[in-house]
């Protein structure tokens, strides 16, 4: 895996965005990983999910997250990361790398998130922020705050996406049953007995507008979403399936009404 460090050194301009493409597409290039209090002051203002961005700071009392972030921006200052003018104090530059980050996460063309549950553990949620077309920007976000950032090929972030939809590698190659009706209590199964016999669930949402969730069961993984007919649809779905899923959600769409196969 390649660091975006070695792309694009201290003290130089930014990276074109071609090369950065060429890049993903040899091998992920890692990023960082900040915790919450630092992507506070690099994300902007007014993001419209604080909850999913902020799972540590979202838990505090205004007094303690006010300190936090105070802590955040000196170690922002202490690593370099940003240049506060000492005249306005409240003014300050986003540099390199992390000026890169800050305007692809917040310039993307679409962000496609996805939250993995397993009963007992804690939330894992995942971002990919679609910078181009054959781009795009993972955040890992663990429930303590902590965000992991790679740039991945789509191909990258939807084998990667594929693997937590098959994370108990159940799926096999082969497509199954495909159900689709108006009454989504009339499938069987359904997404709620699904939900009950799984031993995790992958919840998925995007530009797309609906929810695609991935059940993990005993001998298998089932999708289920609702498609741009208003029909709900159950497949059981093999590896490229799930591969296809993934990339469809990634780029914005929704599942076609005979996808999986």
């Amino acid at each position: 895996m390649a660091s975006l460090f070695t792309l694009m050194p201290a003290g130089t301009g930014p990276i074109p965005l071609e090369r950065l493409e060429a890049a993903a597409e040899t091998e992920d290039v890692l990023v960082d990983c900040l915790v919450d209090e630092e992507l506070f002051w690099l994300r902007g203002e007014g993001d419209p999910d604080p909850f999913y961005d902020e799972p540590y700071l979202s838990t505090l009392s205004p007094e303690s997250r006010a300190a936090s972030l105070d802590s955040g921006m000196r170690v922002l200052i202490a690593k370099g990361m940003v240049d506060v003018d000492p005249d306005e104090p409240d003014s300050f530059e986003v540099l390199g790398v992390y000026g890169l980050l800050a305007s692809c996460r917040e310039d993307a063309q679409s962000v496609t998130r996805a939250t993995l549950d397993i009963p007992g553990e804690p939330v894992t949620r995942f971002a990919f922020h679609r910078i181009s077309e054959n781009l795009v920007l993972v955040e890992e976000v663990s429930a303590d705050g902590f965000h992991d950032f790679t740039f991945q090929s789509l191909d990258s972030a939807a084998a990667g996406l594929s693997s937590i939809f098959d994370r108990r590698r159940v799926a096999g190659t082969e497509s199954g049953a495909h159900l689709r009706g108006a009454d989504v209590e009339l499938l069987d199964p359904g997404p709620s007995a699904l939900q009950a016999t799984a031993s995790y669930t992958v919840s998925v949402t995007g530009p797309f507008g609906a929810t695609l969730t991935v059940f993990g069961v005993d001998d298998g993984v089932w999708a289920s979403w609702q498609d741009d007919d208003g029909m709900h649809a159950v497949a059981r779905a093999g590896s490229p399936d799930l591969f296809v899923l993934a990339a469809d959600a990634i780029s914005g769409r929704l599942p076609s009404s005979d996808s999986p196969a």
